[in-house]
């Protein structure tokens, strides 16, 4: 006589599945405890406890997604720099993972109710801005930008200048002046980023502000006081600035990237969150070093400061929310062009961290990445960086010439390739789950 099954096996796309409970509780019963097998594997079990959650929360998130995605679109879809803004709810598949590392973090390694569960899932409505790019800059107008400019108080003398416009023009700079060239190039940048952003930080800061006010956590006076314009202030008023509570924002960019957010812009955002408050836990981590909380030690922020500097380029400005259904949302902003990139320049570090979620289709570049060495890979980060910082310059108007693969690496690594299979493999994709079917079999 067969023994009763007692887990199911749920397959989502083909070939990627999650286990479930054959006979699943209801969401109320739901909870989880971590175990592993003598060889250290997660049990079954577990594995089963948590494919339950994460369908139950991928529903909940579903649910969720129509009013929380109409708030996102209130507040930035009409803006004149955003292009579009689009939404997902997180899948059960993306779900799972995250469940089964965050539960060796929790209180006696388990989740107690699907409540527990949800609250290490903070992307559970996943949107995105996209913005505008600005108009092409002329030579003369840049020239004008760096005659002008201003930098650590002092207008720039005539070796800055030079300097600055062999960056701008990616002429060949020594190695010794690299640094200085950078932060001059990212000074000069400022401008144009804030230009481009203006619009979304603004309506951002307004939500942060009118949030603080309804919730009594600060007076308007108190807020003009603290140097706010009233008539600034009193756009926060209009139907299309809803109060937000957020609690981070991260500002990511490459080493020798731009970021999303100036750096002026990322302090006004810091004196929304936290001016007239003390130890408050939100937190913003923007690029070069520059963390800022009222709450977590320097050490803490130190270490914060070093995630958003992504050595492969990654770019975005992204910031965690609690809509006011009670959903868990991350919005990021970004530009068309970066936008397109980092839909797969992620694969690199996924297949290098053992992730190899990707089809069949990548099977000759995930070979070429396994033979990388340390030194080769650390080349190939410099590389897709470059493809962001191209894109990026296109995006806030100014010259910009296409990356080379470094000499000595397969050329089935280039940028063009990558992209080529993203395509490929996403018409495959969508061509086999045109005939497929989500379904459950039952397994032993």
């Amino acid at each position: 006589m067969k023994s009763a099954l007692k887990f199911a096996e749920y397959l989502i796309k083909p070939n990627k599945s999650i286990l479930l409970n054959n006979k699943v509780k209801s969401w109320e019963n739901l909870s989880c405890k971590l175990v592993t097998n003598p060889n250290g594997e997660i049990a079954k079990t577990t594995r089963a406890n948590i494919g339950d959650m994460s369908l139950w929360l991928e529903a909940d998130f579903r649910e969720k997604l129509p009013e929380a995605a109409l708030e996102v679109d209130c507040m930035f879809k009409e803006l004149p720099s955003v292009e579009k803004v689009f939404h997902r709810p997180k899948s059960a598949l993306s779900t799972e993972p995250k469940l089964l590392r965050e539960i060796k973090n929790t209180e006696n390694n388990s989740y107690n109710s699907i409540q527990e569960a949800s609250a290490k899932v903070l992307d559970g409505i996943g949107s995105r801005v996209i913005t505008k790019s600005l108009d092409k800059l002329s030579s003369k107008e840049i020239k004008s930008m760096v005659d002008n400019m201003i930098y650590k108080n002092n207008p720039l003398d005539a070796k800055q200048k030079k300097l600055l416009m062999d960056y701008i023009y990616e002429k060949p700079i020594h190695h010794s002046l690299e640094k200085e060239a950078y932060s001059l190039f990212r000074e000069f940048a400022q401008p144009l980023i804030e230009k481009r952003s203006k619009d979304v930080v603004e309506q951002l800061t307004l939500s942060i502000l009118k949030y603080r006010v309804t919730t009594g956590d600060i007076t308007l006076k108190a807020l003009e006081n603290q140097g706010f314009n009233r008539k600034f202030l009193d756009r926060m008023f209009s139907e299309h600035a809803l109060p937000y509570n957020i609690t981070k924002i991260s500002n990511y960019a490459g080493p020798h990237g731009l970021p999303e957010f100036s750096d002026s812009q990322i302090q006004e955002l810091y004196k929304a969150l936290n001016t007239g408050k003390k130890g408050s836990d939100r937190i913003i981590i923007n690029t070069a070093g520059q963390s800022l909380s009222l709450y977590y030690p320097q050490e803490q922020i130190t270490e914060m400061s070093k995630s958003v500097t992504k050595q492969a380029g990654y770019r975005t400005a992204q910031l965690n929310i609690a809509h006011v259904n009670g959903a868990k949302g991350e919005i990021q902003f970004r530009g068309a062009m970066t936008n397109l990139i980092a839909e797969y320049e992620h694969i690199a570090y996924d297949l290098r961290q053992g992730k190899n979620t990707i089809g069949p289709i990548f099977s000759e570049y995930t070979d070429a990445i396994s033979k990388l060495s340390d030194k080769d890979y650390s080349r190939y980060n410099e590389y897709l960086e470059k493809w962001y910082n191209y894109y990026n310059r296109l995006e806030l108007g100014l010259p910009a010439k296409k990356p080379q693969l470094p000499k000595g690496l397969n050329k089935v690594l280039s940028k063009e390739n990558l992209e080529k299979l993203y395509h490929e493999n996403h018409y495959s994709e969508s061509k086999t789950l045109s005939h497929f079917g989500p379904y459950v079999i039952g397994v032993a």
